[in-house]
């Protein structure tokens, strides 16, 4: 079953950046290495989970500053680790 989940998420992927999307990669991506829900995800960037949620649907382009935000954070985690 969990093969079939990383098939599955792999080949969202892929047709997401087939469609130029690599915006929306970015913050899957992000979410999925870090094992965020929706509200994990907006509290860790300072967003609302509306804003996130815009985000996530995929219908939008996610905007520069919220994948600069993720970088951030990463960045944040690894200098306090």
């Amino acid at each position: 079953m969990r093969s079939r989940c990383k098939s599955a998420a792999r080949l969202l992927e892929m047709a997401l950046e087939q469609n130029g999307r690599a915006d929306a990669v970015a913050f899957i991506r992000w979410r999925w290495k870090h094992g965020l829900s929706l509200t994990e995800a907006a509290e860790a960037l300072g967003l609302s989970q509306r804003q996130v949620a815009y985000c996530a649907s995929r219908e939008h382009e996610v905007p520069r500053t919220v994948l600069l935000a993720c970088k951030g954070w990463e960045v944040e985690r690894r200098v306090a680790a």
